[in-house]
């Protein structure tokens, strides 16, 4: 290294020892020439994508070509931020190989010069980090996914909710919870076994994901019970969902080995609009549930609704 300047470090490479150091590297060691043309690429490029360094060679912009349209702009802003200081930068992003597979790639690269400062392009590293990204993406999901039912789960519906109250106090766009318990899920157990209350729990999740919308979220909120939030919706739009998946629920069957079980819903509803904060909002749809329980199952609660906004 050669500090020309005291408050940037300008980074210096012999052209030979870095081709001899780089051709038994496991990662993908490339140099580019400041008109952005590879000046030398090693051969653990085709491991990791399937091309040959004769192919990056022959097209100057192969690597741009590769990298996963959705991770293009954040490369091209990366490619255009790169210090002349010599100060490495770092990117992680997807490339489609010759393949076809998706590849995580962790990239690093600075600006090179020779001993006389004059500078030489890009030298970069590429390593395949997807094996590593597969782990944090499943981490993750087990964080916030229930494990039966694979509906977020109560701490990441809680997250929603939170994310969806701020929007609200931007639009003054109400959103709605609906609150819904299986009715006598005890008796299923009971009388079926636990598998079979699994299996109702895992389908009726199934059941009411198909029937939401995209802009909708579900999550499994303890036991028998579900949360659903609408967003931007008022109690009367939120009446007729929830009729709607209470109807669709009472004339399912879900066939489990010989029998064919039928189970029934209780919906309660509130509307964050006519609350004073989440945890009010969740303690009104908690107890308009209560309601339609106390009111005979089956039963979304506050009744009529559609008609009477």
């Amino acid at each position: 290294m050669n500090n020309k300047n005291p408050q940037k470090t300008v980074c210096v490479y012999e052209p030979d020892f870095f081709r001899r150091f780089a051709d038994l590297s496991y990662t993908c060691e490339s140099w580019r020439d400041p008109t952005g043309k590879f000046i030398y690429i090693s051969p653990s490029c085709e491991r990791i994508t399937g091309y040959t360094p004769e192919e990056f060679y022959q097209d100057d912009v192969l690597m741009e070509r590769i990298i996963h349209p959705d991770h293009l702009e954040k490369w091209l802003h990366h490619q255009h931020d790169i210090s002349p200081s010599g100060e490495y930068k770092s990117l992680d992003f997807l490339i489609i190989t010759k393949t076809g597979s998706r590849k995580w790639i962790s990239h690093y690269c600075c600006a090179v010069y020779d001993k006389n400062g004059n500078p030489l392009g890009i030298r970069s590293s590429n390593s395949d980090i997807t094996i590593r990204k597969q782990a944090e993406e499943a981490l993750e999901k087990a964080a916030r996914l229930d494990p039966l039912t694979g509906l977020l789960n109560r701490r990441a519906f809680m997250a929603r909710i939170k994310n969806e109250e701020a929007r609200f106090s931007r639009s003054k766009r109400s959103f709605c919870l609906l609150m819904a318990d299986i009715d006598h899920f005890k008796l299923i157990n009971d009388t079926y076994g636990h598998d079979a209350g699994d299996y109702i729990l895992k389908e009726l999740s199934r059941l009411m994901t198909e029937t939401l919308r995209l802009q909708d979220s579900i999550g499994r909120w303890g036991g028998e019970e579900f949360l659903v939030m609408l967003p931007e919706t008022e109690m009367s739009g939120a009446g007729y969902v929830a009729e709607k998946l209470r109807a669709m629920i009472e004339k399912h069957r879900f066939p489990y080995q010989e029998h064919q079980l039928s189970i029934t819903v209780s919906f309660g509803i509130s509307s964050y609009a006519d609350s004073m904060s989440i945890n009010d909002c969740l303690k009104k749809a908690d107890d308009n549930l209560y309601l339609a329980k106390r009111h005979g199952r089956n039963r979304v609660f506050p009744e009529n609704i559609q008609e009477k906004e």
